[in-house]
């Protein structure tokens, strides 16, 4: 598991990451975060101050929470080292 560092300017806001996050969701929800197309590492600024939660995860079989921007730390009241060591299936309640 790769630990990607906190989003902040001097790493773009991890503007790759945020670049792969869109592209999935537009292939699999036919959807975009933007009804723009901003330029990437305004996007990633944007998605990691807006006031709704985004998160994102691996691959793994108990997949562990890879990114959360600002909305997600506030809401689970977590730090970045402690949100991106947070199993996802913990972020929903149980069915």
């Amino acid at each position: 598991m790769t630990v990607l560092p906190e989003p902040h300017a001097d790493n773009r806001y991890l503007a790759d990451h945020i670049d792969l996050l869109r592209r999935s969701l537009r292939l699999w929800a036919g959807r975009d975060l933007f009804t723009n197309d901003p330029p990437p590492v305004e996007a990633a600024r944007q998605i990691f101050d807006a006031r709704f939660v985004v998160l994102s995860h691996g691959p793994d079989a108990d997949p562990i929470l890879t990114y959360g921007n600002h909305a997600a730390l506030e809401l689970f009241d977590l730090s970045w080292a402690e949100l991106t060591r947070m199993p996802s299936p913990l972020t929903a309640e149980a069915p």
